[in-house]
C-alpha cells in the first residue's frame, strides 16, 4: 500500500502552521475514496513521484503550489471522469480555505495546472507546474492499467462479453501507451517513465502475452464459453486496491 513520503509530510506541515496540511488530510484526502481507480493511494503516487522528478531535476519548484495542484488535480472524477480535470479545478478556486494558504496568482498557476495535467491534453500545459503534474501522473506501475481498464469496463457495460473487455481494454492501451500513444511523452522524465514505456510496449506487442497478463492481474478464471458472462468477474472490483505494487513498480534506483 502507497503511502506519502515521510520526508514531504515533514515539509508540508511547515506550510500554515500546519494548518494546510489538516486540511488536505482531514476534507480533500477522504474524497478520493469514492473512485477506486484514482484513490487517495493514486494521489500518494503522483506527490511522491513529483517530489523526487523535482529533486532529482533540481527543478526548483515550490512544493507548496505543486502540492495542491497534486492533492486536488483528480478531486472531480467522481463527478464526471470525462471532464474531471475542469472540475477539479473549479473545486480548487471555489475552496474558501484554499484562498486563506496562497495568493490570487498562486491560485492561478494551480488551476492552470490542474487542468491541464491530462496526458490526452491537445497541446502543452500553460506552466511549468501543469507539466511537472502531468509527467507525475503518469503511471509507473504495469499491472495498474490491466486493472483500471478491465474496473472501468465492467463499471460501464458489465454485460459484455469477457473477451470484449480485453479487447477494448488492449486497444485502448495501444492508443495510450503504443508507439504514437498520446502518453508516450512526458515533461519531465529521469528515466524512470521511459524504462516503464518500453516494458508496457512490449507487452502490447503480444496479444496473447498481454491477454493471459489481464487474466492474471484482475484475477479472472476463464469460466467464460461464446460470449456468456462469467460468474463473480465484479468481485475482483472491491479488492482493486489490494493490488501486488512491489512486482511490478519502478522507483528512481530501478526496477524493485
Amino acid at each position: 500500500m502507497s503511502t506519502i513520503n515521510p520526508e514531504i509530510i515533514e515539509i508540508i506541515k511547515k506550510y500554515n502552521n500546519g494548518e494546510y496540511y489538516n486540511y488536505i488530510e482531514n476534507t480533500i484526502l477522504p474524497q478520493y475514496e469514492k473512485d477506486k481507480a484514482h484513490d487517495v493511494e493514486h494521489i500518494y503516487d503522483v506527490i511522491n513521484r513529483a517530489f523526487a522528478l523535482n529533486k532529482n531535476l533540481e527543478l526548483g519548484l515550490d512544493f507548496r503550489v505543486l502540492s495542491a495542484a497534486i492533492f486536488y488535480h483528480d478531486i472531480g472524477r467522481n463527478i464526471n471522469d470525462e471532464t474531471h480535470e475542469i472540475i477539479s479545478a473549479e473545486i480548487f478556486m471555489s475552496d474558501e480555505t484554499m484562498k486563506k494558504f496562497f495568493t490570487d496568482g498562486e491560485r492561478n498557476i494551480i488551476k492552470e495546472a490542474i487542468e491541464d495535467h491530462r496526458a490526452s491534453l491537445d497541446g502543452e500545459p500553460r506552466n511549468v507546474y501543469g507539466k511537472l503534474v502531468s509527467s507525475s501522473d503518469r503511471n509507473t506501475n504495469l499491472e495498474l492499467p490491466l486493472k483500471r481498464t478491465y474496473q472501468y469496463r465492467c463499471k460501464k457495460n458489465p454485460d459484455s462479453a469477457l473477451e470484449k473487455k480485453i479487447r477494448e481494454s488492449f486497444e485502448h492501451l495501444n492508443q495510450k501507451f503504443g508507439e504514437s500513444g498520446y502518453a508516450g511523452t512526458v515533461y519531465f522524465d529521469d528515466g524512470v517513465y521511459k524504462k516503464y514505456l518500453k516494458e508496457f510496449r512490449l507487452l502490447l506487442d503480444n496479444y496473447d502475452l498481454f491477454r493471459s497478463e489481464y487474466l492474471r492481474v484482475n484475477q479472472i478464471d476463464e469460466i467464460e464459453v461464446n460470449g456468456v458472462k462469467a460468474k463473480d468477474y465484479e468481485k475482483t472490483l472491491s479488492h482493486f486496491a489490494d493490488y501486488e505494487k512491489e512486482r511490478y513498480t519502478y522507483t528512481g534506483s530501478g526496477l524493485l
